[in-house]
């Protein structure tokens, strides 16, 4: 069995905090347990102590390693039903060799479970990125919950229709979503274990630059689930918080550095591109291409 070195040593942190704004209505699906006759047909995630809509983490890091692997061409195997049929497997990409692992940012960026992957299974270093729940801002949250025009608390719903090509029989659906132009906070952090994994960095604005052109949670190839990393102009127009100026940035992407020195209270390491690149009101797109800027190994 190939292993991977046993020492780690933890270096710094880099955050990376900001707000998602859907640009279209967004759909991660939640449970439909105790609802209500005449209900949504699919209803979204929702916290259960408040009742507000959520961005899961693991939706979002899902999302960004799906996108990353079908952009680097990444083999893909399955981890769920191996020895099932392939309509009843799930198949991600996972390295089954410590030289695959060695040159894999996909796997040292998101991380594998140990047991996953093929025979020759390898013992994986933790991911770097960590991505944390996403939750409505509160000003974004007082205008849905006081909102007229949501069908339900602090969403909206979707009339689908399935419409049969030789009778034009209908059959409508109702999907539950959140509206255009709604706020998420969100914070991820990227761990730093090798000085070959600030140069990784990049990566991960790579994944949210692709997330920016495709779409997060379901229904996306029917218009759900646009959306942008940072937070824009609104137009006042009392509750229509779908009328938001996407020209118009007025807070990009937090980049910050911690080291582990600077936790002790020891003199922080100085890291002049982070400080440059948090002084300016940035987009996914700006810090990607500042960072990818004389890297080592530059993104394809």
């Amino acid at each position: 069995m190939d292993t991977i070195k046993d020492n780690i040593k933890l270096k710094g942190k880099y955050f990376i905090k900001g707000t998602i704004t859907t640009v279209t209505g967004l759909f991660i699906g939640g449970t439909n347990e105790g609802l209500s006759v005449g209900g949504a047909d699919l209803v979204v995630v929702r916290d259960v102590l408040t009742n507000e809509p959520y961005i899961p983490g693991s939706s979002l890091k899902g999302k960004l390693r799906c996108l990353y692997e079908k952009a680097t061409g990444a083999n893909l195997v399955p981890v769920v039903g191996k020895n099932e049929t392939r309509d009843k497997q799930v198949c991600i990409h996972v390295c089954t060799k410590k030289s695959e692992y060695d040159k894999c940012n996909i796997c040292k960026i998101f991380g594998i479970g140990v047991g996953m992957g093929g025979d020759e299974q390898i013992i994986p270093q933790p991911g770097r990125l960590i991505v944390r729940d996403a939750f409505l801002n509160d000003t974004v949250e007082k205008i849905l919950k006081n909102s007229p025009h949501t069908d339900m608390p602090y969403t909206e719903l979707k009339t689908e229709v399935v419409i049969d090509r030789i009778t034009s029989k209908a059959t409508p659906r109702q999907i539950e979503r959140v509206p255009a132009g709604s706020e998420f906070e969100f914070e991820m952090v990227f761990n730093v274990y090798d000085d070959a994994d600030h140069d990784m960095l990049k990566e991960v604005f790579f994944a949210m630059l692709l997330l920016e052109n495709d779409y997060l949670g379901g229904q996306g190839s029917r218009g759900s689930g646009k959306i942008r990393f940072g937070k824009f102009k609104r137009n006042n127009s009392g509750d229509g918080i779908s009328n938001v100026d996407f020209t118009t940035l007025e807070e990009g992407i937090k980049l910050e550095w911690k080291s582990v020195e600077s936790y002790k209270g020891e003199q922080e390491e100085n890291n002049e591109k982070v400080k440059k690149l948090s002084q300016n009101n940035l987009t996914v797109e700006e810090i990607y291409n500042e960072l990818n800027k004389n890297s080592k190994n530059t993104t394809p």
